[in-house]
């Protein structure tokens, strides 16, 4: 349960994964969301009118220190070019990550050939950016374009193609700030 946890979404986009933090029973009034895209900001604003958005960038978080007990960075790494923008992110996450506080991860592990505006993550960028946390880090996500192909047979194939480590295309990973 996330009842009583504060939590920062950062690229939150419009909102896209306030329903499943809503699920887990986060409480609306205790989700932050930043994006940099003023528009998507706007619409998870419509879209979640307790919560809070910002538009702000990630490697100037203006929050105060050990302010979050969890924060999530989805597919936020792999748009970020720059070894030090995404370095300077993470040290942000880590400022606002309250000791003990968890940041949940998600990203690809390979490069797009039809998307040019993202890059992989590597499991070796991730404990570059994130040296001092403990992780647990799993693929999962069977690449995307097989999955839309499976048709009817999805419930069959996917849960045996999904047992394939390298048609895993994505890092999810649960990193603990340790305490000091």
């Amino acid at each position: 349960s996330l009842a009583g946890k504060k939590i920062l979404d950062i690229g939150c986009s419009g909102g896209n994964i306030f329903n499943t933090l809503l699920e887990l029973e986060a409480i609306e009034e205790n989700i932050t969301g930043i994006d940099i895209r003023a528009d998507r900001i706007k619409d998870a604003r419509n879209a979640y009118p307790k919560s809070l958005f910002y538009e702000m960038d990630a490697t100037q978080l203006d929050f105060k220190k050990d302010s979050y007990d969890i924060v999530t960075v989805f597919t936020v790494m792999s748009s970020i070019f720059e070894n030090k923008i995404r370095q300077d992110m993470a040290n942000e996450v880590l400022r606002v990550l309250k000791p003990n506080g968890i940041l949940i991860f998600y990203d690809f592990r390979y490069n797009n050939p039809r998307n040019h505006n993202v890059i992989k993550v590597q499991r070796k960028d991730i404990d570059k950016i994130f040296p001092t946390m403990d992780k647990d880090i799993r693929l999962i996500t069977l690449l995307p374009p097989l999955a839309r192909r499976l048709g009817g047979l999805t419930h069959f194939l996917y849960p045996v193609l999904s047992r394939v480590t390298w048609l895993r295309t994505h890092h999810l990973g649960f990193f603990s700030k340790r305490s000091l």
